[in-house]
């Protein structure tokens, strides 16, 4: 549980450091957090003062949920308003090109129209037949 928080909080760290633009600490952060974590936390278990120490930092998990879920939502929406260059974040971000999630809108329009399209032809076809056997 402590690893896992341990860990998280590294991620968000490290992505803190890419949008202000220290990359090199970025990678120090994703290269050596994951082991600091594991360190961090066993030596929590056999110490109560670090313990409660790194419980007290990890209690900040569900606000930390928050942040890690809300962060790239409001990345994408600086990236979309150009306030930030999505190709200086990490690809594994989450981040995308503006211009790929406007495309992507637009065609889940234009796939709706289609179907509301084809759905009226076939209520048009069916309303047609039912004329015929009425005559």
């Amino acid at each position: 549980m402590r690893r896992e928080a341990l860990t998280g909080i590294g991620q968000l760290a490290s992505l803190f450091a890419v949008v202000r633009g220290q990359y090199a600490d970025a990678g120090a952060i994703a290269e050596h957090g994951p082991k600091l974590s594991v360190e961090l936390a066993n030596l929590g278990d056999g110490n109560e003062t670090i313990a409660s120490w790194l419980d007290y930092l990890c209690q900040s998990g569900p606000y930390m949920g928050i942040l890690s879920a809300g962060l790239p939502f409001f990345l994408q929406l600086a990236v979309n308003h150009g306030r930030i260059d999505y190709t200086k974040l990490p690809p594994d971000s989450g981040i995308k090109d503006p211009l790929v999630l406007e495309k992507r809108v637009k065609a889940e329009m234009e796939f709706a129209r289609a179907k509301i399209l084809d759905e009226i032809k076939e209520i048009e076809a069916r309303t047609r037949a039912l004329q015929g056997e009425a005559m």
